[in-house]
């Protein structure tokens, strides 16, 4: 395995245990008593319940750092096909964070990646949403 791949992995090995870390929160929130982890690798959000779809996703920088945070194009694309709700939580340094998908959504998409994994992820062409954080409704925030 090189260096490359391995640092990439760490990372999404490292969002795993945060996603664990935080079920019993996100629940919590949305007032549900059980969510499922989709056991799909290629599912499009990490969990599920028989009502909604959640992800949860992790940002190594403040809320406040960037005035937007990319959000994939298919998670958007997810939501407009079902009638379920789907919510986004983001951990934050500072805070854990939340967003509906609203239905119907027709954002702007633009290529965006990273660069610090180790791989530079713009040469995939991904397409993402990038959401302003002020449509981010805060509700905890996370003691440093």
């Amino acid at each position: 395995m090189d260096f490359e791949y391995k640092m990439f992995w760490n990372c999404l090995k490292k969002a795993e245990g945060e996603e664990t870390e935080n079920i019993e929160l996100i629940k919590e929130i949305l007032g549900i008593e059980e969510l499922k982890k989709d056991t799909n690798r290629f599912s499009v959000y990490d969990f599920k319940t028989d009502d909604c779809f959640v992800e949860f996703r992790r940002r190594y920088c403040k809320l406040n750092k960037y005035k937007t945070t990319m959000i994939p194009r298919s998670k958007i694309n997810f939501s407009n096909k079902t009638k379920k709700p789907c919510w986004i939580f983001i951990k934050f340094d500072d805070c854990i964070v939340q967003w509906k998908v609203p239905k119907n959504l027709n954002p702007v998409y633009e290529n965006g990646g990273r660069k610090d994994r180790g791989i530079n992820e713009y040469g995939y062409n991904k397409q993402y949403y990038y959401l302003d954080t002020n449509e981010l409704d805060v509700f905890e925030i996370v003691d440093e």
